[in-house]
């Protein structure tokens, strides 16, 4: 019995994350049905991977000298985990509100969390993001 899953990445900028686009891409290989909550950039814009269903969220709150989101709103994520039977919820440290808010929706729907914390050399080449 092969068991697939419904995995939700909720990340500011997914697009411009590697290291998640190709987990998020094997997964989707794997016959695992996947989601993305994330901001969509203008480099972003004609991006499409197959299999990956990218939900573009304006956020609630951005630092707009540096572009950066942070807070995607909670009804999005959550209508979003409701209504598409989210098995799984994957997030990314950052300096945003949006990991907080993806563990509220996990806590809320019994959804589990994967809180992943990123290392050296996963960068959104921004020198004020990279450096904090």
């Amino acid at each position: 019995m092969v068991i697939r899953l419904h995995i939700l990445f909720v990340a500011n900028y997914y697009f411009g994350n590697p290291d998640v686009v190709k987990l998020s891409t094997e997964l989707a290989k794997g016959k695992h049905r996947i989601s993305v909550v994330t901001c969509v950039r203008n480099t972003d814009k004609n991006t499409h991977i197959e299999g990956i269903n990218a939900v573009e969220t304006r956020p609630l709150i951005t630092i707009h000298s540096i572009g950066y989101p942070l807070s995607f709103p909670f009804s999005r994520v959550y209508k979003l985990v409701r209504k598409e039977g989210v098995d799984i919820i994957y997030t990314l440290n950052d300096l945003s509100t949006n990991t907080a808010i993806a563990a509220l929706v996990s806590r809320l729907t019994n959804v589990p969390l994967v809180y992943k914390i990123q290392g050296i050399g996963s960068t959104t080449n921004h020198l004020l993001v990279d450096t904090l």
